[in-house]
């Protein structure tokens, strides 16, 4: 299972089609602001029979909580701290792309304002999930 935790409606619908074409069984769970995402986190870590992603696809400007308070979390919890988490944005900020990497993240993908361009996401997504 992927988790993507995207607020626009278009972002998800293209993102969704990148991710049908990484594998047809390729199940996309979706949550759409930072803080119901906490309560996600926080839900997998009392329940520890639940089903992990293998994936997150994170946005970072995300309503209610941010999408870099949200990788924090995802490092913090002790059920999740290993899952890979790609961030997706449109932040092109220095002082993003280095939190994301100091929280580790697996990959860090700018939102192209080409469709072709998210091919790149792809590539990414493709590499996480066979780690």
């Amino acid at each position: 299972m992927v988790l993507l935790i995207e607020d626009n409606p278009i972002d998800v619908f293209v993102i969704k089609e990148v991710l049908e074409g990484c594998g047809p069984d390729l199940d996309v769970r979706l949550i759409s602001n930072g803080h119901a995402a906490l309560l996600y986190l926080q839900e997998l870590d009392r329940d520890q029979t639940a089903p992990r992603p293998a994936l997150v696809l994170l946005d970072l400007n995300l309503p209610k909580v941010a999408g870099i308070e949200v990788l924090r979390a995802l490092r913090s919890s002790p059920q999740c701290s290993g899952i890979p988490v790609i961030v997706v944005t449109s932040s092109s900020a220095y002082a993003d792309r280095s939190a994301a990497q100091q929280l580790g993240a697996a990959g860090y993908f700018q939102k192209p304002t080409e469709l072709a361009a998210y091919g790149e996401l792809a590539e990414l997504v493709k590499r996480a999930l066979d780690t």
